[in-house]
């Protein structure tokens, strides 16, 4: 836990190194840590006025609340106009972009045909990102890669014209299986 810990301050402060520049008015610094703060999934929801009892609730309903909720606000910076929106954007759009051209070079490596890969790269696909190694599919886990990938089945499930799915209370509905997904050990079961 220490060297995790470690490693993510290592991270915030090379970040802050990186990005100190950028940042030139009082106002500039504060969206530049809350920023740094979201890149690392550390945000505070103290902070943002989210109380006691509430984040009780959270931990014992969901799977990493505070990573949800850092991703969620990095994600809710993209459309912002300010420092925190501009860094947020080139965030978001490099890791798409590097996980793409990862995906592309593993399966370059493997000697996958091109239709290999653009299937590795279909957000509906059942393949997106992922490498089948010993009969587990294996990828790059990220929050990102997972919002993608639903947004890849809903647009999949509507496009088959099995729209209605999407309100059932289903397994056969993406949006279902992606709330499970994040919910932790006693609320998914049930």
């Amino acid at each position: 836990m220490r060297s995790f810990e470690a490693a993510l301050d290592v991270t915030g402060i090379e970040l802050r190194k990186a990005l100190n520049s950028m940042a030139k008015t009082p106002q500039q610094v504060a969206e530049l840590n809350q920023f740094i703060n979201e890149f690392r999934g550390l945000t505070s929801s103290a902070r943002i006025g989210v109380g006691t009892t509430q984040r009780g609730l959270e931990t014992a309903v969901l799977l990493a609340p505070r990573y949800n909720r850092a991703i969620a606000g990095l994600l809710s910076d993209v459309v912002r106009g300010n420092l925190r929106g501009e860094l947020a954007r080139r965030a978001v759009g490099g890791l798409i972009a590097g996980g793409m051209t990862m995906t592309i070079a593993i399966d370059l490596a493997n000697g996958k045909s091109w239709d290999e890969i653009v299937n590795h790269l279909n957000l509906a696909s059942n393949d997106f990102m992922t490498w089948d190694i010993s009969g587990q599919k294996v990828g790059p886990g990220s929050k990102i890669r997972s919002l993608l990938r639903l947004f890849g089945q809903i647009t999949n499930t509507v496009k088959e014209g099995k729209g209605n799915q999407l309100i059932e209370l289903s397994m056969s509905n993406p949006l279902t299986r992606f709330v499970r997904g994040n919910l932790a050990g006693v609320p998914s079961t049930g």
